[in-house]
């Protein structure tokens, strides 16, 4: 549950991207979207110059699991489930950003099902990592307690002995 909550409001979210000296082609596809002339996934196939996302009808996933541009996130924010934003204008160029989906952490998780997939991969990586660093941390622990250490003086009369007295205060505590 700790883990889920931290996700609570998480927006999943889809854009359009358009090259920043593209404003004519990004109002009209705005338009066309805006009077259903157009659907939003095919307009990102068609015209999002961010391939990646494009295949897959614009989708960028949950904005907990990524980290947006500030112009991005700041306008993903402003927006309900199926909402669509105006025109945004980031570094990468001109956005038309959906909200696809907005997560509400249950008051009580009874079953994984109840979380997206996405969330439910991130949460297991991060107990993984806690459990690896926790069984290292005892082993070290361990190995040190079990450990023989004997420290021996230096021998005298080697070519490389080194005399430490000279070294030495006489009062250790200053």
């Amino acid at each position: 549950k700790m883990y889920a909550t931290s996700y609570g409001g998480a927006k999943r979210s889809s854009h359009i991207l358009f090259a920043s000296d593209d404003e004519a082609t990004a109002q009209e596809v705005l338009d066309k979207l805006n009077s259903g002339e157009l659907d939003f996934a095919d307009a990102a196939k068609q015209y999002s110059t961010d391939t990646a996302s494009a295949e897959k009808g614009g989708d960028v996933g949950w904005d907990k699991l990524t980290n947006f541009v500030s112009e991005y996130q700041t306008a993903l924010d402003g927006l309900e489930k199926d909402q669509m934003s105006g025109l945004v204008t980031s570094s990468f160029g001109i956005h038309i950003i959906k909200c696809t989906d907005v997560f509400n952490a249950p008051e009580e998780i009874t079953s994984s099902d109840q979380l997206p997939s996405e969330f439910l991969d991130q949460i297991k990586k991060t107990i993984s990592s806690s459990k690896q660093s926790e069984a290292y941390q005892t082993w070290l622990k361990e190995y040190k307690e079990a450990a023989d250490i004997v420290i021996n003086e230096m021998p005298e009369g080697l070519p490389y002995y080194v005399d430490m007295t000279k070294y030495q205060k006489e009062d250790d505590s200053a």
